[in-house]
């Protein structure tokens, strides 16, 4: 333990009406007697980019490098990382397996993975539904989210290869993946991407939205 560091505890939860469906998640971060509540939530996902989201907002709120234990249902979440298998896929140029198959919500894991090298982080299966206070306030809050969910998972869309036409988006813009490339159209004109730069268009497009 690093005595120079904050001890902070989040809670967190996904939700998925549907899944896929209208999604949101929660994280609840407490540390001492201090407490901040974290909600989103978005019109098409699933349950488990929920979980992960949860985890990653979370730790997104924390401004210096601290000692963060992460209470969260999500036995996948917590096996990713206390059984090492995110370390492996990321070895493995993320590839799970002999076969090298996709890792699924990659976007996500990468960006938690990096929150989780900036910080102390230890995941803490906690069985939903059990009466923990904070994890069911989680849970109702995911919920909630879920059902005012107004925002769009623009990796998740993109890569399911369905049209995006999102109320951010500025001036209409519409975004197709199809044969392998993505075409984004706006004001008539449409230009191309390789489909393998999916990840850093999705990144450079939410500096605009």
């Amino acid at each position: 333990m690093d005595l120079n560091k904050i001890m902070i505890t989040i809670y967190t939860d996904g939700s998925c009406l549907g899944n896929p469906g209208k999604g949101g998640y929660a994280a609840i971060l407490v540390n001492g007697k201090h407490k901040k509540i974290i909600t989103g939530g978005y019109t098409l996902t699933t349950n488990n980019r929920m979980e992960i989201k949860a985890i990653v907002e979370g730790l997104k709120a924390i401004n210096n490098p601290s000692e963060v234990t992460i209470k969260t249902d999500s036995r996948l979440i917590c096996d990713t990382f206390n059984k090492g298998w995110i370390f492996s896929w990321e070895k493995n140029g993320w590839g799970k397996g002999k076969k090298r198959e996709p890792v699924r919500n990659l976007d996500l894991l990468k960006e938690l993975l990096q929150l989780y090298n900036t910080h102390t982080v230890k995941f803490e299966w906690v069985k939903a539904h059990s009466g923990i206070a904070l994890n069911e306030e989680c849970d109702i809050l995911a919920k909630e989210a879920a059902e005012v969910a107004t925002e769009t998972d623009l990796f998740y869309e993109l890569s399911k290869g369905e049209t995006v036409q999102a109320l951010e988006f500025k001036n209409g813009i519409e975004i197709t993946q199809k044969a392998g490339r993505l075409s984004i159209s706006a004001n008539s004109s449409t230009i191309e991407i390789q489909n393998s730069d999916l990840e850093k268009f999705i990144n450079d497009l939410k500096m605009y939205i």
